[in-house]
């Protein structure tokens, strides 16, 4: 994934400082069949243990937080290639 750290690294308004625990990186392309167009980047975090907030407005107690805590990931960068003619995506970024 040196390709994706260094991407991120240049492009991003935050940058890069390397990532840790649970996470997936990945490229966001048109299609691996279709040539696969590099549209963007996009980093995904395992859930923090305990939001208040997100628990309360869900409606989770504690026993069913740890129930389904597996099933949440947070997005952590979002990152759209200039070149990928959508207008709309550089707002969406984070």
């Amino acid at each position: 994934m040196a390709q994706w750290d260094a991407l991120v690294a240049r492009w991003h308004p935050l940058g890069f400082q390397g990532a840790f625990g649970y996470r997936l990186r990945d490229f966001i392309t048109t299609g691996v069949t279709t040539g696969g167009r590099q549209l963007g980047c996009l980093l995904l975090y395992g859930a923090v243990r305990a939001v208040g907030v997100r628990d309360g407005l869900i409606g989770w107690t504690v026993w069913v937080r740890h129930e389904n805590l597996q099933q949440i990931l947070n997005n952590r960068s979002f990152l759209s290639s200039r070149m990928s003619g959508c207008r709309l995506w550089p707002v969406m970024c984070s």
